[in-house]
Order: structure tokens, then C-alpha cells, then sequence
């Protein structure tokens, strides 16, 4: 499974851009809790790229830390329908559930190109109250 993939990840970093409505937000939540419980065991941190908060649901100082969020700025709002995580010489693409696919590339360049996107989101993103 590509999400797991990212779960082992040798630099224990993420860079992560995630819809309000993603694949982790639909499926089922005995997986999702296990897949956040994973990573803060795993001490993977990130900085994550978000559309909206998270529905009213606030962040705990830790959470903050291991998740480093931003909110994408409104002309970006409803262009990503996929989350995406870089990750080592990795990218993971991950549909919702009505398309239910996933695709992992292995490829330092395309890599490359994906974090050259993502710092360019980033420095325009919006802090996370």
C-alpha cells in the first residue's frame, strides 16, 4: 500500500498537501488512527499544506510541532483533489475514495521538481490558528 510506503521513510520528514476531503479523512478511522498513531511513534514530522482547518478541530501544541500546517492560499482552494507526500527520493499520490488509486514514484528528479512546487505553495501559504 503506498501510504505505508510512506510510513517507512528513512529521513522521517514529509512535505504534504492534502485536501479538506482526502483519502485519510474518508476511509476508515480504526486505519487512520493507526496511520497517525504510526507516524508520531515512527517520529515522522512534516509540513503540511491544507485547503481549510480541520472542520473546527483545533491542534495541540505537539500536533502543531509534528505537523508544521499552512493553509494554501483561497486561489488554491479546491485545485488539489489528491493528497500528495514527498518523502525521501519519493512521491505519493493518493486519490479519494471514488477513485480509490494511488500511485508511488521513485525518482530523485521528479522528486525534486514536486519539492521546487511545494516550496513555492509554502512561502505563499497562510499560518494555522
Amino acid at each position: 500500500m503506498v501510504v505505508e510506503e510512506a510510513l517507512y521513510c528513512k529521513e522521517r520528514k514529509w512535505d504534504i498537501i492534502a485536501p479538506a476531503e482526502n483519502f485519510f479523512s474518508e476511509f476508515d478511522k480504526t486505519y487512520a488512527k493507526y496511520f497517525l498513531e504510526t507516524r508520531k511513534r515512527k517520529g515522522i514530522i512534516s509540513r503540511s499544506l491544507w485547503e481549510t482547518a480541520e472542520r473546527g478541530r483545533s491542534l495541540s501544541e505537539i500536533e502543531k510541532k509534528e505537523r508544521n500546517p499552512r493553509l494554501l492560499p483561497k486561489v488554491m482552494r479546491g485545485k488539489f483533489k489528491s493528497v500528495i507526500i514527498i518523502f525521501d527520493d519519493k512521491v505519493a499520490i493518493i486519490s479519494s475514495l471514488r477513485e480509490l488509486s494511488a500511485i508511488l514514484i521513485q525518482s530523485k528528479e521528479i522528486r525534486d521538481t514536486m519539492e521546487a512546487l511545494f516550496e513555492g505553495l509554502w512561502i505563499t501559504a497562510g499560518e494555522y490558528r
